[in-house]
């Protein structure tokens, strides 16, 4: 694809893809366009916060059927409505639709331990609506500081228990004690309050986004 195409398809608007991507006979270098550079950035997102893989490449055949399926539904209900934008409206589309297969191949983006039952089920309820909670709750885990990231990363998304967690969280609580050192007991409860505080943040973030 030559340059100027490049910057012709760089500058368009939503209605003018819209438009482009209905046509008949197809514009291959528009389709090209969109679904390998456009689309790129909320691809990157699914395939390493869903799937936990950089080939974000191998997405693209399924984003492709996904949105021209039943001629371009997909596209033929976005609206813009309240200065809505074509890029986030398929950004929704799609996480939604990657997390709805990853459900049916039974792996939750969030596999949560038994405690903390009340803000966990809230959480795994909020993160499995078909609507736009998915990515709400992954936009609020990304907006969440590295220490609170990590804490859920460990113990929420890898299911690791305190113990098995220990040597990569303990320089979050502030202590100059070695945990080797100290009550297996104390250790687990430390670790288990710096997690609770995480999952209070993550809700307080998703709570932030959605209202």
């Amino acid at each position: 694809m030559d340059e100027e195409k490049k910057k012709k398809y760089a500058l368009f608007s939503d209605n003018e893809w819209i438009d482009n991507l209905l046509k008949v006979p197809a514009d291959e270098e528009a389709h090209e366009y969109f679904f390998k550079t456009k689309c790129i950035g909320f691809l990157k997102f699914i395939s390493t916060q869903i799937y936990k893989s950089d080939n974000y490449e191998e997405l693209i055949g399924e984003l492709y059927v996904l949105l021209s399926d039943n001629d371009w539904y997909i596209l033929r209900q976005f609206k813009g409505k309240n200065n809505a934008q074509l890029y986030s409206y398929l950004s929704r589309c799609a996480t939604n639709h990657f997390m709805s297969t990853k459900k049916r191949e039974g792996k939750n983006l969030f596999v949560y331990p038994d405690d903390d039952k009340n803000i966990i089920k809230e959480l795994n309820d909020m993160s499995c609506e078909e609507e736009y909670d998915t990515t709400t709750v992954m936009i609020a885990y990304e907006k969440l500081d590295p220490r609170d990231r990590d804490v859920l990363q460990q113990l929420v998304v890898e299911g690791k228990s305190s113990m098995e967690a220990a040597e990569k969280l303990w320089p979050y609580v502030n202590s100059d004690k070695d945990w080797r050192d100290m009550p297996a007991k104390r250790v687990q409860n430390t670790i288990a309050m710096i997690k609770h505080r995480a999952i209070i943040r993550l809700a307080t973030e998703i709570s932030r986004i959605s209202y």
